[in-house]
């Protein structure tokens, strides 16, 4: 299936930035934990490995004949996170200057995928009914 190139950037920015966020809080999440002011070290740790898998999966969605399907799954599930964290930036339970500072560069970048996929699935609309017809 011939699809817009944003597809496929979509889906390997998206990777991309997963691996390594995923990487850096599976290396180091007490760390992170400590710039963040929480005690939620296993939990950092346990997003970071879920962070890997996810890249993962979306190298291999973005394998298949038609990654249509499993880009509007990541899609949903990646849109509410930007504003879930700024709204956690905005709270008092994040301490001030580099935790939040992380939290809303990291909303940043996923609304930035969320948006170079979805330009992608608009775009690949006439494409995809085309090769249905």
């Amino acid at each position: 299936m011939q699809l817009p190139s944003n597809v496929s950037t979509g889906i390997r920015m998206n990777a991309a930035l997963s691996l390594f966020t995923g990487a850096v809080l599976t290396a180091a999440p007490s760390a992170i934990s400590n710039r963040l002011g929480l005690d939620i070290t296993p939990w950092l740790l346990a997003l970071g490995i879920a962070l890997l898998g996810h890249a993962a999966a979306l190298e291999w969605a973005a394998r298949r004949d038609d990654p249509l399907p499993w880009l509007r799954l990541n899609l949903a599930i990646i849109t509410p996170y930007p504003a879930a964290l700024v709204v956690l930036a905005a709270s008092p339970i994040i301490e001030p200057g580099v935790g939040k500072a992380l939290l809303v560069l990291d909303a940043l970048c996923v609304t930035i995928v969320a948006v170079v996929q979805w330009s992608g699935l608009r775009q690949s609309r006439p494409a995809a009914a085309t090769l249905r017809a």
